[in-house]
């Protein structure tokens, strides 16, 4: 399944991670607390990590 993001502009499509049950935890109570879905949490978490380190986006960075 893959449906393009209202905000970023660009599909997003299942992934599959692996977590510990903490970590998982941890992310549905962020995704609770901020009232939107775990994967937008991840989403948020890594594009506001990129973007303070400046990671630049290359084609190894948005392959699947």
């Amino acid at each position: 399944m893959s449906t393009k993001h209202r905000l970023y502009g660009e599909l997003k499509r299942k992934r599959h991670l692996y977590l510990t049950d903490t970590a998982h935890t941890h992310l549905i109570d962020l995704a609770q607390g901020s009232g939107t879905s775990p994967s937008e949490v991840c989403e948020q978490i890594i594009r506001n990590h990129a973007s303070a380190t400046a990671i630049p986006v290359t084609s190894a960075t948005t392959a699947s």
